[in-house]
C-alpha cells in the first residue's frame, strides 16, 4: 500500500473531528473520500500533510511513520495536495507559481522552470504562463493548484474539491486531467461533492460521517449502502439512478 491509516483519531476541544479512522491507499488507483460538511473530509487531508497531528493513531507512506512531520517534510517524502480554496500567488505568472512547487526538489532556477513547463504543458495551461495569475479563470486556478502538486513530484495528490465551482463541460474536462494523470503513474485521493464525477472516476470510495468511517468500497456499493443515502446521498440521489438504469 502506498499509505496505510490506523485508528486515527483527532480532536479539538471536545469535538472528535476524526474517530479511529483507517483505511488504505493502493498504488495507482483513484480514491474518493464523500460525506456531509463537517464530516471530517479536510481534516482528515491536513492530518495525513501534517497540518495537524492526530491525538492517536498512525499515518504510513509506503511504511514511513509520517505522524508529527512538518507539511514541507510530508511534501519531500512524497505527498502533494490542493486546497478546496485555491489562492495563487496573484501578483506572479503561471509559470513563476509553477516553479514554487519545482523548487521544494531543486535550488536550480533552470530546473526548476523546465520542471514548470513541462507540467504546465501536460495540463493545458503552457499558453497561459507568461499571464498573471490574477488573471486566470477559477478552472484554471484549479488547474494551476494542480501543476504547483505535480511540480513536487509526488507519489500521492490530494485534491481537495478540484471540480467545485466548475461548469458541466469544466467539470468533464477535470475528470479527463484526473484521468490522465493516473496514466501518468500518480496516486490519486480525491474529495468531491459531485456525485456523478466521483462515482465515475473513482476506483473506491470512503464515506465520513461526524468523523467516523461509515462505509467503504467501490462507487456501486457505496452508493447503495442505506447508511451512506441516510446520512449524506438522500432519497433523490436514489430515485435519479433509478431512472438512469
Amino acid at each position: 500500500m502506498i499509505l496505510q491509516a490506523r485508528e486515527v483519531t483527532k480532536r479539538f476541544g471536545g469535538l472528535i473531528a476524526l474517530n479511529k479512522v483507517s483505511f488504505e491507499i493502493r498504488p495507482g488507483e483513484i480514491l474518493g473520500l464523500i460525506g456531509p460538511n463537517g464530516a471530517g473530509k479536510t481534516t482528515l487531508f491536513n492530518t495525513i500533510t501534517g497540518f495537524f497531528t492526530p491525538e492517536t493513531g498512525s499515518i504510513r507512506l509506503e511504511g514511513k511513520e509520517i505522524v508529527g512531520f512538518k507539511p514541507f517534510d510530508v511534501c519531500s517524502l512524497g505527498i502533494a495536495r490542493t486546497f478546496q480554496i485555491v489562492k495563487p500567488f496573484a501578483k506572479m505568472t503561471v509559470l513563476q507559481n509553477a516553479m514554487v512547487g519545482a523548487l521544494s526538489r531543486t535550488y536550480h532556477i533552470p530546473i526548476a522552470r523546465e520542471t514548470a513547463l513541462e507540467k504546465l504543458k501536460f495540463v493545458g495551461l503552457y499558453e497561459k504562463r507568461h499571464v498573471l495569475a490574477s488573471a486566470l479563470t477559477i478552472s484554471q486556478r484549479k488547474r494551476l493548484e494542480i501543476v504547483r502538486a505535480l511540480c513536487t513530484r509526488p507519489r500521492l495528490i490530494l485534491l481537495d474539491e478540484a471540480m467545485g465551482g466548475l461548469n458541466l463541460t469544466e467539470v468533464k474536462e477535470m475528470l479527463l486531467l484526473i484521468e490522465k494523470m493516473r496514466e501518468a503513474g500518480n496516486t490519486l485521493f480525491i474529495i468531491e461533492h459531485i456525485m456523478a464525477a466521483i462515482m465515475s472516476i473513482c476506483d473506491r470510495i470512503i464515506v465520513l460521517n461526524h468523523g467516523v468511517k461509515i462505509a467503504e468500497g467501490v462507487p456501486k456499493e457505496v452508493g447503495s449502502d442505506p447508511q451512506v443515502i441516510k446520512a449524506y446521498l438522500g432519497r433523490e440521489y436514489v430515485v435519479a439512478q433509478n431512472r438512469k438504469s
